[in-house]
């Protein structure tokens, strides 16, 4: 929802994904939804009998529309399995890891942007998310210089453009470094071999688990020395997020909320953590509660407003859902992405 991992996704919806807000919860299960499904178990089924790189890549394309990101990983990967080592493939199988996990560069979702990297230095995406990988484990100053060298690379309209700077201010506030003195560098790609997608990392997946668990370790022993150190509380909260830690993430988030009370960013990141341990695709009581809080907080909050709207929809309440997704469309610019997904769900609400 919020912070880094969140705005990752936002990078991703600039250039022509699916937009946000990521899995909607409510009122999804419309005829042409199913319609899908049934062709994509179709698809599924005749790629299982005879596999094909191709139609791999295509059940990706399906999963990730329907915000199936743990299948669409399963079915890209696959698909690089079998050959397909373009850049594009490459990427969506990247990007797909990052959201199946709430965000986090994990260390296959990193392997994959390498290779994209080594194939093409100029992709914008790998250049992105690299620098994001090492914003989540604890090294802004790489993170700034990636992300640097990225702006300076950038067109003047390009659609990522004006997220990538809010990274680079935010990481720089949080890090407490002034960006101008961050030397522009491009990611390193030493060690990776070109067109070898399957092959893993230079350094095994577990090391790179067990040095970023190191990473959040030192952080966590930082916050205890320093307890009124509200921004420290936030990453915290966010890596243990990532690392799927979410007794740990809750209690971060709680000592930010204590520190901060009327901070919505910080109630946003609890709310993160909630909705990541709900068993189901119902939203939990304790998120809603929480996002009930951010709106009274920050009455036009875009994120809020969509999943009050969704909690209102699964509760029945078919008119207040209605009001709060035409007040999320009202404050969304014209040719936002997500306007038709939002537009979508408010005619799928039954008529009174």
């Amino acid at each position: 929802l919020v912070g880094v991992p969140g705005g990752a996704l936002l990078f991703y919806a600039g250039l022509g994904a699916p937009g946000l807000p990521g899995q909607p919860y409510a009122e999804r299960q419309n005829s042409q939804e199913f319609k899908m499904l049934t062709a994509i178990e179709k698809l599924a089924a005749e790629l299982q009998q005879r596999p094909d790189p191709k139609g791999f890549t295509a059940l990706g394309g399906a999963y990730r529309t329907l915000h199936r990101y743990e299948d669409a990983s399963d079915a890209y990967r696959h698909a690089v399995q079998l050959g397909a080592t373009d850049t594009e493939t490459l990427a969506a199988l990247g990007e797909t890891d990052v959201m199946a996990n709430g965000g986090g560069v994990v260390p296959e979702a990193r392997q994959a942007f390498l290779q994209v990297l080594k194939a093409n230095p100029g992709d914008p995406r790998a250049r992105f998310y690299l620098g994001l990988a090492k914003a989540q484990i604890g090294k802004p100053a790489e993170a700034l210089a990636i992300w640097r060298d990225l702006e300076k690379d950038s067109p003047a309209d390009a659609p990522w453009l004006a997220m990538l700077k809010d990274h680079i201010a935010e990481t720089a506030k949080q890090a407490k470094i002034d960006p101008a003195t961050v030397t522009p560098q491009a990611p390193s790609t030493e060690g990776v071999a070109a067109a070898a997608p399957a092959a893993e990392a230079s350094q095994p997946a577990e090391g790179q688990d067990a040095m970023i668990r190191s990473m959040v370790a030192g952080l966590a022993a930082k916050m205890e020395k320093s307890p009124g150190d509200f921004d420290g509380w936030m990453r915290l909260a966010r890596a243990y997020r990532v690392l799927g830690q979410l007794d740990k993430a809750t209690d971060a988030a709680h000592h930010a909320i204590d520190l901060k009370p009327q901070d919505a960013d910080a109630k946003l990141a609890l709310a993160d953590v909630q909705l990541a341990a709900a068993p189901n695709d119902q939203l939990p009581a304790d998120f809603i509660a929480t996002i009930r809080e951010v709106l009274a907080i920050d009455p036009v909050n875009g994120d809020a407003l969509y999943y009050m709207g969704a909690a209102e929809a699964q509760a029945g309440h078919t008119a207040q859902a209605r009001d709060l997704w035409t007040k999320l469309l009202a404050q969304m610019p014209a040719d936002a992405s997500e306007r038709a997904d939002i537009v979508r769900q408010i005619d799928t609400l039954p008529k009174n």
